[in-house]
């Protein structure tokens, strides 16, 4: 079980890696895939610490997890980052669909001829 804990780890530390790689080359479109086949690996290491009654650790699997977490840490502010500036796009579409309405005609003017009444 050790064994297998021990290569997710690896696999986790390799998706982390691309992760960032991909975020700091600006490959976000990328890292939606990665985050879930992250996910799935959190999934079946813990479902070999249920099996086990326990978490499994050792040494080899305590050094995997200081450096998945080093990586977690430089991750984080890449992403950061990725949504500063996604949600700065999104503010500026939205900034850009306000003006474009403002000088839109919304109401249309039907085709004819128009009297006077008053006169």
């Amino acid at each position: 079980m050790f064994e297998e804990k021990e290569a997710q780890l690896k696999r986790f530390l390799d998706l982390s890696s691309r992760m960032l790689a991909a975020l700091r080359q600006g490959n976000e479109e990328e890292v939606p895939g990665l985050i879930k086949l992250r996910e799935e690996c959190i999934a079946s290491i813990n479902k070999l610490d249920e099996k086990a009654g326990e978490r499994l650790m050792n040494d080899s699997i305590h050094e995997l997890l200081n450096r998945l977490q080093s990586l977690d840490q430089e991750i984080k502010p890449e992403l950061q980052r990725v949504m500063q500036k996604l949600s700065g796009q999104v503010r500026n579409e939205q900034n850009r669909q306000f003006i474009k309405s403002q000088y839109e005609d919304w109401q249309s003017v039907p085709k004819g001829v128009f009297y006077d009444w008053r006169k």
